[in-house]
């Protein structure tokens, strides 16, 4: 398995992920979840969206209730684990000597729906290494099975923020594959973004940061570098993907069908 320890990560780690992003598939995926799947039934809700009005709804005895089902970092640790596993075992093949895929430990900042605040996780930088493999695909169905909100996801430089949850509505979102966010825009060593306000969401490898954002068009003729700024954003472009994800419509059945024939 090609993978590179965290304890011998360099600058030129980040030279490598970003030489990845501009030519191969790859994707950045976790395995942590702020709140155990009990929180759904034990607060009366099916989706991410309703569990998130409950938090904005911010009624003390509710709150009190949620923090019962909150993910311990023992038990992150543990999903972390089997998320890694599953890497090592999708790399596996048996007609080659050569792995199917490459991963490189990072440390993610994220916000997840259902939550308050951004959290800080142990994600992975996944890269296909056979460019037969569809890399999109399998994050999505890791994505699914560790109940994570959205993966990113792409190549040679275009990225997707995809919807994987299995509580839907998710951030508006209706399926699975559904594009949130197309991610016209990369940054490295700091992230920040063209206005130098700082990105909530990126990955970090040590102290040096990268992050795929949506970038946006300046139509004023000033802009001050402030966080209070009001920005006017142009129409996203077309999703890369699109014609794919309008033909998703996977069951929880044809989806553990599909996992285990790549974890076989």
């Amino acid at each position: 398995m090609y993978k590179i320890d965290q304890d011998k990560i360099t600058a030129s780690s980040l030279n490598r992920i970003r030489q990845h992003v501009m030519t191969t598939q790859c994707g950045v995926i976790s395995a942590e979840r702020t709140y155990k799947k009990a929180v759904f039934k034990a607060m009366g809700v099916k989706s991410a969206q309703e569990l998130q009005a409950i938090i904005e709804n911010g009624n003390e005895a509710d709150l009190a209730e949620l923090s019962r089902y909150e993910n311990s970092r023992a038990e992150n640790r543990a999903r972390t684990k089997s998320l890694e596993a599953d890497l090592i075992k999708l790399s596996k093949d048996s007609k080659n000597k050569l792995p199917r895929l490459g991963y490189i430990k990072v440390t993610g900042r994220y916000k997840e729906e259902g939550s308050t605040q951004v959290s800080i996780e142990n994600s992975f930088f996944v890269f296909a290494i056979d460019k037969k493999l569809n890399l999109k695909d399998i994050l999505i169905d890791l994505g699914y099975k560790y109940e994570q909100d959205s993966v990113v996801v792409g190549q040679n430089g275009f990225f997707e923020l995809v919807v994987t949850s299995p509580y839907l509505p998710c951030s508006g979102a209706n399926r699975v594959g559904e594009v949130l966010l197309t991610l016209n825009k990369q940054v490295w060593g700091k992230a920040k973004d063209e206005f130098g306000i700082n990105l909530e969401i990126f990955s970090q490898l040590r102290n040096r940061q990268f992050a795929f954002y949506e970038a946006v068009e300046q139509k004023a003729t000033t802009l001050p570098k402030l966080e209070s700024a009001i920005r006017l954003y142009e129409a996203p472009p077309k999703p890369v993907y699109s014609a794919y994800l309008t033909s998703w419509k996977r069951t929880r059945a044809s989806f553990r069908e599909d996992l285990n024939k790549y974890l076989s």
